[in-house]
C-alpha cells in the first residue's frame, strides 16, 4: 500500500503546472519511497523486475523540469513517437539491405543538417542586427568573434578534400607508345615522354634554368617501356562525408569487344591543377590561386626498382 501510494503521490506532484523547490523535494520523496518498498511487489510474485524504461524515466522528472520546466503537455510518449518516426523514415530511406548502416548514416546526416540549419538561422539573425548599427561597430569580413570558438575565418566554412586512389592499379603495364597513341585506344598523351624526361632533369636540378633543364632531359633515358596505370583518382573528407567520394577524375581511353563494338567510350576529365608547390592550407581564403584548368591524359607510378636509377641518391 505504501508503495502504491507513493506511485500516485509522485504521478500528481508530477503533473503540477507550477513547481517550487519544496514540490520539487517532495517529488523526490515520493519517488524514494517507492523505490523503498517496491520490492514487496517482488515478493508476492507480482512483478519479477522493475527494469521499465518509464521507471526508469521518473528519474530524471526534477532535473527535467528544472532545466525545461514543468511537465504539464508532456509525457514519456513523447519519446517514443519520435523513435517511431525516425525508424520509418529512415528505413524508407535505404534501399531494404544492410539497413541498419544506412539507418544509422540517414540519422547522422539529417543531425548535420539540423545543427547547420541552426547555425545559418543564427547567421541570418547576426547579420539582419548588424545592418541596424553603425558601420564601425561591424567587425572584419570573416571572423566571429560571438560565436562559440570565436576568431574562427572564413577557411573554417571550406571543404578540403583529400586524395584517394586505388592501392592496385587499373592496368599493370601500359606501353609507352600507347600513352602517346593519339587513336582511339591511346591515352592522347603526345608529349608524355619528353615531359617527364624534363621532370626529372628539373627535380634533379632544381636550380638549373629553363634551358639547362630542355638540354639535360635530351641526355636522360628511360629504362622501362611500360607503366602501370590508374583510371580513377578519387576525393573525400571524412570529417564531412565520411569516406563517401565527393569527386573523382577519370582518365581512360575507348574500349571495345571482341566483336569490334565500343563498350565503353574514353573520358578525360578537365582538373584544377596547382602549378605551384603552395600547400592547400597555405592559401588562405583563394582556393584557385595559383592553379590552372588542364585535362588529365594519364594517371601513373614509376616503377619502385627503377627510381634510383632515373634519381640517383648521390645527385
Amino acid at each position: 500500500m505504501t508503495a502504491t501510494r507513493a506511485l500516485l503521490d509522485f504521478l500528481y506532484l508530477a503533473c503540477y503546472p507550477i513547481h517550487s523547490d519544496e514540490s520539487l523535494n517532495i517529488l523526490e520523496q515520493a519517488l524514494q519511497t517507492f523505490h523503498d518498498h517496491k520490492q514487496v511487489f517482488i515478493d508476492l510474485n507480482v512483478r519479477q523486475h522493475f527494469n521499465i524504461p518509464k521507471v526508469h524515466f521518473m528519474c530524471h522528472y526534477v532535473r527535467a523540469i528544472k532545466l525545461f520546466g514543468t511537465c504539464d503537455n508532456y509525457n514519456t510518449e513523447t519519446t517514443e513517437r519520435l523513435h517511431i518516426d525516425f525508424a520509418k523514415d529512415a528505413y524508407r530511406a535505404s534501399n531494404r539491405k544492410d539497413e541498419y548502416t544506412q539507418m544509422t548514416k540517414w540519422l547522422e546526416r539529417q543531425e548535420k543538417i539540423h545543427y547547420h540549419s541552426h547555425y545559418l538561422a543564427w547567421r541570418r539573425t547576426e547579420l539582419t542586427s548588424t545592418t541596424s548599427t553603425s558601420f564601425h561597430s561591424v567587425p572584419p569580413l570573416g571572423l566571429r568573434y560571438d560565436f562559440p570558438g570565436a576568431m574562427r575565418t572564413l577557411q573554417d566554412l571550406r571543404c578540403l578534400l583529400t586524395q584517394r586512389i586505388a592501392q592496385h592499379p587499373t592496368v599493370k603495364s601500359v606501353s609507352l607508345s600507347k600513352i602517346q597513341d593519339t587513336g582511339p585506344l591511346g591515352y592522347h598523351a603526345t608529349q608524355f615522354v619528353t615531359a617527364l624526361k624534363r621532370f626529372i632533369a628539373q627535380y634533379r636540378h632544381p636550380d638549373f634554368v629553363p634551358w639547362q633543364v630542355l638540354e639535360m632531359a635530351e641526355f636522360i633515358t628511360l629504362p622501362f617501356n611500360a607503366l602501370p596505370i590508374w583510371h580513377h583518382l578519387k576525393f573525400n573528407n571524412k570529417d564531412l562525408y565520411d569516406w563517401k567520394t565527393v569527386d573523382m577524375v577519370s582518365a581512360y581511353p575507348c574500349r571495345y569487344n571482341s566483336r569490334n563494338q565500343v563498350v565503353r567510350v574514353s573520358r578525360f576529365d578537365a582538373a584544377l591543377i596547382r602549378v605551384c608547390g603552395t600547400n592547400a592550407s597555405e592559401q588562405g581564403d583563394d582556393l584557385i590561386k595559383d592553379t590552372q584548368v588542364g585535362r588529365i591524359r594519364v594517371m601513373f607510378s614509376l616503377p619502385q626498382k627503377m627510381l634510383y636509377k632515373l634519381f640517383p641518391p648521390n645527385e
